[in-house]
């Protein structure tokens, strides 16, 4: 199955024959971030639709509820959503990180949130005991996750515009806003153990 975002809807896809099986209007999917779970739940992150919690375990998608703050679709914003064993980790930008029991991937829980003043969680990436959050134009937050009712800062890197990041193996690779770092856009940090 293949997921596409589009400026209205998400659309599924056979990947061999790229036969369009269903859309879903899912609202602006600008920026698609798919996080699966191993149980046929996939999660789909939006910029103004919070993040969709999509049943797809055969060749179509039911969409059972929705992870949104306050209760606002348009506050609801998330950038990108990491995770999804029994934990759903999002990067809502003013909000910060969010954390949510996804036991019941149907009714997820809010578990605890990391907010730093000022900061926009643009990205997460979790491993281990840790979530590394881009925080734009604040750098970087590491975040100790071991009890997730109560995450807490472990380290910060500042000086430096993360929009995004992502972990290979024992590295976390950090995307900086190009219009900051024109000629090096990427950097490299041992992960935190």
């Amino acid at each position: 199955m293949l997921l596409v975002g589009t400026s209205t809807s998400t659309r599924i896809f056979d990947p061999l024959t790229m036969t369009e099986f269903k859309a879903y209007a899912t609202g602006s999917v600008t920026r698609m971030n798919v996080e699966e779970g191993g149980t046929g739940y996939v999660y789909i992150s939006t910029e103004t639709n919070g993040v969709w919690v999509a049943n797809c375990s055969g060749l179509a998608c039911t969409f059972p509820s929705r992870i949104t703050v306050s209760g606002s679709a348009a506050s609801g914003a998330f950038s990108k959503v990491s995770g999804a064993k029994k934990y759903l980790y999002v990067a809502a930008y003013s909000y910060g990180l969010r954390i949510y029991d996804i036991t019941n991937p149907t009714s997820p829980i809010t578990q605890g949130s990391f907010i730093c003043a000022g900061c926009i969680a643009k990205s997460v990436v979790v491993s281990g005991n840790y979530a590394y959050v881009a925080l734009g134009s604040k750098g970087l937050a590491v975040i100790d996750i071991s009890n997730p009712l109560y995450p807490k800062p472990a380290y910060e890197y500042t000086g430096i515009n993360v929009v995004d990041l992502d972990i290979d193996d024992n590295t976390v690779y950090l995307a900086l806003d190009p219009s900051a770092y024109p000629y090096d856009c990427f950097m490299g940090f041992d992960l935190v153990r």
